[in-house]
This record gives C-alpha cells, structure tokens and sequence, in this order.
C-alpha cells in the first residue's frame, strides 16, 4: 500500500508537505501582519486650552469670585 501523502527531504528528514504549506502561511501571515502595523506615532500632548490654564488672568480669578460670592448669597437668601 503506498502512503497517500508525499515528503520532503530537509536536511536529511523528512518533512509532510502539509506541514510545509502551514509554515508558509504562517510565516505569510505574520509577515503581512507585521508590515500592517506600520510605524508607531507619538502621541500628542493635550492641547494648553482644552487641559486648563495654570495660571488664570485677573479678570478670570474676579470673575469667578464674584460668582462664588452671588451664588453664596443666593443661597443665603433662598433658607
């Protein structure tokens, strides 16, 4: 009875050409998945004005106390 699948000799063994076909995609594969990837960005900063000021201007920092100060006293005036 002859053996219904064929060989490769490799390097004095003898390989199953199935198993050569599956390295051949795999290595296919792995290379397209790789050369896909392609390069890595860097990431950017978050812009200044979406991130917050550090340090707000005067008439930011009056604003805000002056909001503090109406809703303190709306709030005094509502109990």
């Amino acid at each position: 009875m002859e053996i219904l699948t064929k060989r490769s000799n490799i390097g004095g063994m003898k390989i199953l050409n199935e198993y050569l076909a599956l390295g051949t995609m795999g290595i296919t594969g792995g290379l397209a998945a790789w050369a896909s990837s392609g390069p890595s960005k860097p990431k950017q900063a978050a812009p200044e004005a979406a991130a917050g000021s550090a340090n707000p201007s005067k008439e930011e920092d009056e604003f805000i106390k002056n909001f503090v100060a109406e809703f303190e006293k709306s709030e005094k005036e509502g109990k």
